[in-house]
């Protein structure tokens, strides 16, 4: 998918109530779990203390991603305890649907550029070390691998004061 279509037809909205279904889906998939620190089901009321919890505290940090107006996925930004508010870890995921081809490459593009947007410096990703779809992802995208202590995670930096502004 070109760059000028991703701008044409991939945007990232504030998640709403409405899309809590859908994300309880999504995040419940097997697909989606497997990749996830805590691969257990969500419940509906876990699920819904999540929503009023953080996503309607930190509305900036919650996406919907969608391509042609229809939902595809989710981005987070999480503030990171002992770090400056500018560095956040980010978390996403398409769907288990059918989807176009190239859609995990604009989520990817979108997730930095929004992350500029609100003003973040340093984005970071933990995956799974068996996760290499997500390892070579991240290097796509020209995040940086960095030590970690954890050897079931890999963790992933990028500087985004070094990355083009978006729009660029």
């Amino acid at each position: 998918m070109s760059d000028e279509n991703l701008t044409k037809y991939c945007k990232l909205r504030q998640i709403q109530k409405d899309d809590l279904d859908t994300l309880l889906v999504w995040r419940n998939s097997k697909p989606v779990r497997e990749s996830m620190r805590n691969s257990d089901p969500i419940g509906s009321e876990s699920h819904q203390s999540w929503f009023q919890n953080k996503v309607q505290q930190s509305p900036n940090n919650y996406w919907i991603f969608e391509y042609k107006d229809i939902p595809y996925g989710y981005m987070s930004y999480i503030d990171i305890i002992n770090e400056p508010s500018t560095t956040v870890e980010w978390g996403f995921y398409l769907g288990p649907e059918a989807r176009p081809q190239g859609l995990g490459r604009c989520l990817g593009i979108l997730g930095i550029r929004k992350a500029q947007e609100i003003g973040k410096s340093v984005l970071i990703g933990q995956v799974k070390s068996e996760n290499s779809r997500s390892i070579d992802f991240h290097l796509k995208l020209d995040f940086k691998e960095v030590s970690s202590s954890d050897s079931e995670y890999r963790k992933f930096l990028l500087n985004l004061n070094e990355q083009p502004q978006s729009g660029s």
